[in-house]
């Protein structure tokens, strides 16, 4: 079986039913978020048995948060990002079906402000945007 063929069905069984969804975008975000913490424990060069001692609980908990065996809450991603000098962000967004979601969603915000810039002498000024994308020629 092709690799396209098994995201395909993995997907299909995600979005069976509202529940199976729910439960996915839940263990999703759960991964996501435990995730980016353990970057920031590398980050900083901390181990589980750092963010015990920070935290005041035994790294056996630690540990057992990282696993995914328990529901993860705001509370322990907080406290654990906390401990790893970091913070938590929440964002909400669009759900998105039928493709495979193996990252989170960039959602960009639209141009707010164009800055004129002026280029050697040689033509017309170019915004900041067309520079960045190369659209502006002389």
């Amino acid at each position: 079986m092709n690799v396209k063929k098994q995201n395909k069905e993995w997907i299909s069984r995600q979005e069976t039913t509202d529940e199976s969804r729910r439960d996915y975008e839940y263990e999703r975000s759960a991964a996501w978020a435990l995730n980016a913490i353990y970057e920031a424990m590398e980050r900083n060069n901390l181990t589980k048995a750092d963010l015990a001692r920070a935290l005041g609980t035994s790294r056996a908990n630690v540990t057992h948060a990282f696993s995914g065996s328990r529901n993860v809450t705001l509370r322990t991603l907080s406290d654990l990002a906390w401990a790893c000098k970091s913070r938590v962000s929440v964002k909400v967004e669009p759900l998105r079906t039928g493709e495979f979601i193996s990252c989170p969603a960039l959602i960009v915000e639209s141009v707010q402000r164009v800055v004129k810039v002026e280029d050697s002498g040689q033509g017309s000024p170019c915004n900041e945007l067309e520079l960045m994308v190369g659209g502006c020629s002389p």
